[in-house]
């Protein structure tokens, strides 16, 4: 099974997912912040990648319908201690709720000892080994990713629904930073006229359900060009812009060169 972690405007989210796998995954478990579906086609990276509503991918690794938390420790630990990368595991753990809010509140209080029972197997290995904590019981992508989680030991997730406890393990996350230099870094902004924000113009696109690969994108008040930008990057080889304003067509000209050099 897959799971993904949603952004703020869950039910955006969930319907640009919808969108883009089509039917081609069956849905397991849902909540306001994740959805877990069987399998797909498309690996987690190439979701991420398509997807911008989404915060984090990853596969689950083990299930408890009755939680045991030294059995959990164990299941994490050889799993981390596997990781390639660094000579050093560096772990991280996250809490989700998938319908119930208090088995979830009881395991994100005692989220620090499962972290230090791992931490206690880990040690074993003879490697060094680092905790990586938060202050909420959900690590954001920037925690994962500035250190080093996903190539050094792991993120590790409990989605907690009713009747039993999923574990999974991160495989992607989304890049914010990526995202934001698409916003901020672009050459031609206008803040006054107003600005579409990257994310909001990839997820209209996945929206409409079109196939990048076989379809034309047309953007008839193209603006600055973030939709026709994001179009490019998600594949459309055909892209068509206009506008009423000839400095709007003029900015997207310059972004869409300052993409095709940056990225």
């Amino acid at each position: 099974m897959m799971y993904f972690i949603l952004g703020s405007q869950h039910e955006l989210c969930k319907a640009e997912l919808r969108a883009v796998l089509k039917q081609d995954a069956s849905l397991v478990l849902e909540s306001n912040t994740v959805v877990v579906i069987d399998a797909s086609p498309l690996s987690p990276a190439e979701l991420q990648d398509r997807l911008s509503g989404v915060i984090k991918i990853g596969n689950v690794i083990g299930e408890f319908k009755q939680w045991d938390s030294d059995s959990a420790a164990e299941l994490i630990a050889v799993q981390a201690q596997n990781a390639a990368g660094k000579n050093k595991i560096s772990f991280g753990l996250s809490v989700y709720d998938l319908g119930d809010p208090s088995t979830t509140r009881a395991l994100e209080k005692d989220l620090d000892a499962l972290g230090q029972e791992i931490k206690k197997h880990l040690k074993k290995t003879e490697r060094p080994v680092r905790y990586v904590k938060s202050r909420e019981p959900r690590l954001s992508s920037a925690v994962v990713e500035t250190n080093g989680l996903l190539t050094s030991g792991g993120e590790y997730v409990l989605l907690v629904s009713p009747g039993r406890i999923l574990i999974g393990q991160t495989e992607t996350i989304q890049d914010f930073r990526a995202w934001e230099y698409r916003d901020f870094g672009r050459p031609a902004r206008d803040a006054k006229a107003g600005m579409l924000p990257p994310k909001l113009a990839r997820m209209m696109i996945n929206l409409s359900g079109v196939d990048p690969h076989t379809a034309t994108l047309l953007d008839p008040f193209c603006g600055s060009g973030t939709v026709l930008m994001e179009g490019a990057l998600m594949g459309f080889e055909q892209l068509i812009g206009n506008d009423i304003s000839e400095k709007a067509v003029h900015d997207t000209q310059r972004n869409l060169t300052w993409l095709r050099n940056e990225f």
